[in-house]
C-alpha cells in the first residue's frame, strides 16, 4: 500500500488556502487504507439546476475526487520533476438511466478497483495515471447518495428527466469549480462516460455551454462518449439482437433468413412491439406514462384479439418492410397503448385461444377465407424460427433473464454478477459511508426504498410510447456542441452486444462533419505491458481480460479511428465490449493521454492521416505497397507517444 508522500500533504494544505475542503478529505478508506493519492468525497448543491417544485428545496448530489497521480512517471525516469502546473479535471459518469458512477469508479478508471475477494486494490491503469485529476458523481438524484427533499422527507423518488439531469449536473459542477476547488479551474475540465451517459454527456455540455453561470466557472474543453445511446433510428439495426446473433454465429443462418423473411414479416412486427413494451418499462416495471397492469397484458393482446383484423389489414398494405415498421409502431401507440384497461379483455395463455382469434381475424376480411390456414402455418413456422433464435442466443442477448449464458455487455466475458454484489455490500457499510461523508441519507446503496424515477426525454435509446422531444436525438446536440470543444471523440467496444459498434458509427457519420482528406477508418496502436502476477491474482474476473504477464515487443493493434473537421473523431475498441475501461484498461489509458495532450495536426492524435486520396487512388501497386509499410511503422511509434 502506498501512503501519500511528503509532497502531496504539502500541496493539499497548500491548496486548502484556495478553498478545498478539508471536511471532505477522506483519510482512509475501509478494506484499503490511505488512499494512494489524495481523495475527497462528499456532497455537491444541484438546488440552483433541480426542479424543486416537485422535488423539493434540497438537492444533493454525491462527488468523489482523486488527485492527480504522476508517480508513474517517477518511476519510468529518474529525472522527471514534478508538474507544478494545474492538471486537468476529467469527469466520468455511467449511465443506465440509474447507474451509479461508483460502478466506473472501482471497475473501470478509478485509482482504487474492486478485486475478486470484494476489498480494494490499487489500479495499475488509474485515469489519474494520465496526470488528471478524476471525478464521479452519482447523477441523477436519487442514485446512490444522492438525494432530494421529496425522497430524504416524504420517503418518496426524486423525480428526473433528460432536462433536469442536465441542470441538477450543471449546478453541481458550478458548485464544485466555484466553491470547493476553484484552483482546479485552470487545468481545464472533460467529460467522459459509456452508455446512457451518451445522452447525460451531449445535454450535460449544453448546460455548460450555454449558461451564464457555468460558463463562468465550469472550463469545458471536451468530451469522451463511450458506446453511446445516440439516435434511435441511427441505431435501431445494431441494436437489433437478431442482426447481432447471426453476426457473431448465435443463430443458425436458416433460422435467421426465415426471420427476415417476407412470410415472417407480420410476426416479427409483433414481436417488436413486444419488446418496445418491455424496454419502456421503468425500474420497477411500471410504465412511465400508463398503468402497468394494462401494459403488461398489451403484448399478446396486440396479435390475439379483433383489433388486429383493421391493424393487419392497414400494414399488408405497406410494401417496404421500414415503412410497414414505422406504420405498427404508430398503430400500437395510438390503438393498442390507447385502449383504457377495462375495455382490454382478460389475457389468455391458451396457445389454441391465440389460434383461433387469427383464424377468426382472418376469416373476417374477404377474400381472406382461401389462406387463413396458410397464415396460421406461417405463424408456427415464424414462431418456431424466432424460439429457436431465444434458445441459441441466451434469450435473444437479454440484459435481464436470470439464466442468461453470454454476457451482455461484452461477448466474450465470463458470465458472473460478483463484482456488483461485492460493491453493493461494500457501499452499505456504516464504516465506508463515514469515510466517504455521505451519512445524510441511511438508504440502500445504489436504490432506496423510494425507487427511482427517471423519464426520458430524446430519441436516444427511448422506446416509450411517448416521446417529449421526437425529432431531437444526441446528433443534433452534437451538430451544436463540437463546434464550441476543442476535440469530441465517440468510441465504443466492437464485441459490444448492447450498444453495437457500427450503429453508433453511423449516428457520428449523421453529425455531419466533413472527414479529413486522411483521416478516414484505419488502425490505431498502443503498448502492451506486462501485468504483475499479483495483480492478475488479486484483480477482479471482469477487469482486464486481455491483461498478460509478459511486454510485447511490438505494438498492438488497439482498434480503429476516423477523423472528422473540428475535433470530432469515431473510435473503436478492439476486443472491447460495452465498459471499455474495464475491458480494456491499458489501451483506454493511452487513449485518454492522447485525447488530452496530443499536439500536432488536427486528426493525427492516435493515428497519422492517411495518404490523400487522390493519392491512394492513383499511385501505382509498388508505390503503395511501400507506402502502407512506411505508414503502419509511423502509426506503430504512436503506441509510445504519451
Amino acid at each position: 500500500m502506498k501512503l501519500f508522500s511528503t509532497i502531496s500533504l504539502a500541496a493539499l494544505c497548500a491548496k486548502s488556502t484556495f478553498g478545498a475542503p478539508l471536511d471532505d478529505l477522506i483519510d482512509e478508506l475501509p478494506s484499503y487504507g490511505r488512499p494512494p493519492t489524495p481523495m475527497f468525497s462528499g456532497y455537491l448543491d444541484a438546488s440552483e439546476g433541480c426542479d424543486t417544485a416537485v422535488n423539493g428545496p434540497i438537492c444533493k448530489i454525491h462527488y468523489w475526487l482523486a488527485m492527480a497521480d504522476d508517480s508513474h512517471y517517477a518511476e519510468n525516469n529518474p529525472d522527471y520533476k514534478p508538474q507544478s502546473g494545474p492538471r486537468p479535471t476529467v469527469l466520468w459518469l455511467n449511465g443506465g438511466p440509474g447507474s451509479s458512477s461508483l460502478l466506473g469508479w472501482l471497475q473501470e478508471v478509478g485509482p482504487l478497483l474492486l478485486n475478486a475477494t470484494g476489498g480494494l486494490m490499487e489500479n495499475p491503469w488509474a485515469w489519474t495515471k494520465a496526470n488528471v485529476n478524476l471525478m464521479a458523481i452519482e447523477a441523477p438524484m436519487g442514485v446512490g447518495f444522492s438525494y432530494c427533499s421529496r425522497e430524504l422527507d416524504h420517503g418518496k423518488p426524486c423525480l428526473n428527466t433528460d432536462t433536469n439531469t442536465a441542470e441538477a449536473s450543471r449546478a453541481a459542477l458550478v458548485d464544485f469549480f466555484k466553491t470547493k476547488f476553484p484552483e482546479l479551474y485552470d487545468g481545464g475540465f472533460y467529460i467522459a462516460g459509456e452508455s446512457y451517459a451518451g445522452v447525460y454527456i451531449p445535454t450535460l455540455s449544453r448546460e455548460l455551454l450555454t449558461n451564464e453561470d457555468a460558463q463562468k466557472h465550469v472550463p469545458l474543453k471536451g468530451i469522451l462518449v463511450g458506446d453511446p445511446c445516440t439516435d434511435n433510428a441511427a441505431q435501431k439495426d445494431s441494436m437489433d439482437p437478431i442482426w447481432y446473433s447471426q453476426k457473431y454465429g448465435l443463430m443458425d443462418n436458416v433460422v435467421f433468413d426465415i426471420l427476415q423473411s417476407e412470410e415472417c414479416t407480420e410476426y416479427m412486427d409483433k414481436v417488436h412491439l413486444r419488446m418496445m413494451k418491455q424496454n419502456s418499462t421503468s425500474s420497477d416495471g411500471s410504465k412511465a406514462t400508463h398503468s402497468s397492469k394494462s401494459h403488461r397484458s398489451v403484448g399478446k393482446q396486440w396479435s390475439a384479439q379483433v383489433i388486429a383484423s383493421e391493424l393487419n389489414e392497414q400494414l399488408k398494405g405497406i410494401q417496404d418492410l421500414k415503412e410497414r415498421r414505422l406504420k405498427a409502431e404508430e398503430l400500437y401507440q395510438e390503438r393498442v397503448l390507447g385502449i383504457v384497461e377495462n375495455e382490454i379483455e382478460p389475457e389468455s395463455d391458451d396457445k389454441s385461444d391465440m389460434k383461433t382469434n387469427l383464424r377468426m381475424v382472418l376469416s373476417a376480411v374477404p377474400g381472406m377465407e382461401a389462406t387463413v390456414e396458410k397464415n396460421v402455418k406461417s405463424e408456427e413456422q415464424c414462431q418456431l424460427a424466432y424460439r429457436k433464435f431465444m434458445m441459441s442466443s441466451s434469450h435473444g442477448l437479454s440484459q435481464g433473464w436470470k439464466d442468461l449464458y453470454i454476457d451482455d455487455y461484452s461477448l466474450f466475458a465470463p458470465i458472473t454478477t460478483k463484482e456488483d454484489e461485492q460493491m453493493a455490500a461494500y457501499f452499505n457499510r456504516d464504516d465506508v459511508r463515514e469515510a466517504l461523508h455521505v451519512t445524510d441519507t441511511s438508504d440502500t446503496w445504489p436504490f432506496g426504498d423510494a425507487g427511482f424515477s427517471y423519464q426520458s426525454e430524446f430519441n436516444a435509446c427511448n422506446w416509450g410510447p411517448t416521446i417529449k422531444f421526437p425529432n431531437t436525438t444526441m446528433v443534433d446536440i452534437y451538430q451544436q456542441i463540437v463546434p464550441l470543444l476543442v476535440r469530441v471523440w465517440v468510441y465504443n467496444g466492437d464485441t459490444d452486444p448492447c450498444v453495437s459498434y457500427e450503429g453508433t458509427r453511423e449516428a457520428v457519420k449523421q453529425i455531419l462533419k466533413p472527414e479529413l482528406d486522411g483521416g478516414s477508418y484505419r488502425p490505431w496502436f498502443y503498448r502492451q505491458e506486462a501485468a504483475s502476477l499479483e495483480v492478475l491474482a488479486e484483480k477482479a474476473i471482469l477487469f482486464g481480460p486481455d491483461l498478460v504477464a509478459q511486454t510485447l515487443d511490438q505494438a498492438q493493434f488497439a482498434g480503429e479511428v476516423t477523423s472528422y473537421e473540428d475535433g470530432l473523431s469515431f473510435v473503436t475498441f478492439h476486443g472491447s465490449g460495452h465498459m471499455v475501461p474495464q475491458f480494456r484498461p491499458q489501451s483506454s489509458l493511452h487513449f485518454l493521454k492522447r485525447f488530452l495532450y496530443a499536439s500536432g495536426e488536427p486528426g493525427e492524435e492516435l493515428a497519422p492521416l492517411l495518404p490523400k486520396n487522390s493519392t491512394l487512388a492513383t499511385i501505382s501497386d509498388d508505390v503503395f505497397e511501400a507506402a502502407m509499410e512506411d505508414w503502419t511503422y509511423l502509426a506503430r511509434l504512436m503506441a509510445d507517444s504519451n
